[in-house]
């Protein structure tokens, strides 16, 4: 609208002219591109290699760690992105936010055995169907199939599984309807 352009002046919005015209003529996969997609979807991608600089700038901060293991998360590099929250972790104590990433990233990562020992160490009283199914899938391919059907029965409802997509097939697969 024409009082948000005069506010922001020419080409300064989001979506003004010139940003438009950007975003038209700027090659497919290019640089430019993707920044003016990313700025529309609410943030810039950060790339894993920045995110590299800000933890060998300062290799104790938990928040640069953690950064760099969403960076691997979103570039869906299940191992960088393990190996990233398990040192923010560790310097933030099990029970962080991380716990929940660094369980989806070890099962993703075929460490499946550590991702159990992550879920069952961190454990609280306000657990999510995501977090308990990735727990549960944790569980059968740590070869804990027992223990995976504990954890999954809660999430049984009136219309089907709670959780996350996976889990009705892990449930088919250990024997729960």
């Amino acid at each position: 609208d024409r009082a948000q352009q005069r506010h922001l002046g020419p080409g300064r919005g989001l979506f003004g002219p010139s940003r438009l015209l950007s975003l038209a003529t700027a090659p497919r996969g290019s640089k430019e591109r993707r920044w003016i997609a990313a700025r529309a979807r609410g943030g810039p991608p950060w790339p894993p290699s920045c995110r590299r600089a800000a933890v060998s700038s300062d290799p104790e901060s938990a928040y640069a760690w953690h950064f760099l293991g969403e960076a691997h998360r979103r570039a869906h590099d299940a191992p960088g992105a393990a190996l990233a929250f398990e040192r923010a972790g560790v310097r933030q104590g099990r029970g962080s936010a991380d716990r929940g990433r660094l369980v989806v990233a070890l099962v993703l990562a075929g460490r499946a055995q550590a991702a159990l020992e992550v879920a069952e160490d961190g454990v609280g009283e306000d657990i999510s169907a995501e977090e308990l199914g990735w727990w549960a899938r944790a569980a059968d391919e740590a070869g804990a199939p027992e223990r995976a059907r504990a954890l999954l029965r809660p999430l049984r409802g009136a219309e089907g599984w709670d959780g996350p997509p996976f889990v009705p097939a892990v449930a088919a697969k250990l024997g729960l309807r």
